[in-house]
């Protein structure tokens, strides 16, 4: 998903799901910049390191925060409608992270 506003920011977000009988986050990578957001952020996921690494720019200096995160494996960022929709309606009980 991209959006270029008028002042010129941008917002960009790229994620990628795996949907080998569920579907399952492999990674998502948002950066958004420009004069509508209060500072430029760049964050990134990555499900297969167990790693999120935030990058932000606070009174002119570059600033980098890395973590282990552990996301139970139905997390379904982004996708609630798709999730949804394949929710099976034979199954008694159905939860997402």
């Amino acid at each position: 998903m991209w959006f270029k506003f008028t002042d010129g920011s941008i917002y960009e977000q790229t994620t990628i799901f795996s949907q080998r009988g569920t579907f399952r986050l492999v990674s998502d990578h948002v950066l958004q910049k420009g004069p509508a957001f209060e500072r430029p952020m760049e964050t990134a996921i990555d499900t297969t390191r167990g790693q999120v690494t935030v990058r932000y720019t606070d009174h002119g200096k570059e600033k980098v925060l890395t973590e282990r995160l552990e996301l139970p494996p139905d997390v379904a960022n982004d996708m609630l409608f798709t999730v949804l929709k394949n929710v099976q309606r034979s199954v008694v009980k159905t939860t997402v992270s």
